[in-house]
């Protein structure tokens, strides 16, 4: 699991760097300040931060590409903002729900991790007992969500999936 091998504290790595859709999807469920909890410090681009257009809590940071991505006739301009700047620190995290923005920030080289893999890693750290509640809240609030996702992430965090 990818999720596992990062610790807080002692990652290499460059930036965790956020796309909207899991900023709106934890703000919805009450959690926002779970990704700061998680990863330390999260970066978001000038153009997500206007998608989300809520206050951001304590943690995140604001910055821009210097180069922007050629845009993608998938992706929206946060999830080409959030791609262009992982490209620009190797060894970043982004994390992207998007399953276009997913594929080809994969295509890029660049790793990726969903929402739900957040939660299953603040889970793991113990940050939360439980996450089959926080994803049947995101669902209902208009995240969409497979079955076999579900399943396959709360077997992953050793929860139920009835």
């Amino acid at each position: 699991m990818i999720y596992t091998l990062l610790v807080v504290g002692t990652s290499t790595r460059m930036l965790v760097i956020a796309d909207a859709g899991c900023l709106i999807h934890l703000h919805r469920a009450g959690i926002l300040s779970l990704l700061v909890d998680v990863f330390g410090r999260v970066t978001i681009t000038p153009t997500v931060a206007r998608e989300f257009n809520l206050p951001l809590p304590e943690g995140f940071t604001v910055l821009a590409p210097t180069r922007p991505l050629l845009q993608h006739h998938h992706l929206d301009a946060g999830e080409s903002s959030a791609i262009a700047l992982a490209l620009e620190y190797p060894g970043s995290l982004l994390i992207i729900d998007e399953q276009d923005g997913r594929e080809y920030a994969h295509a890029l080289h660049i790793e990726v991790m969903g929402t739900l893999s957040v939660l299953a890693l603040a889970k793991e750290r113990g940050l939360l007992a439980h996450i089959a509640p926080l994803i049947a809240e995101m669902r209902v609030r208009g995240m969409w969500l497979s079955d076999a996702l579900i399943r396959q992430v709360l077997r992953q965090a050793g929860e139920p999936t009835d």
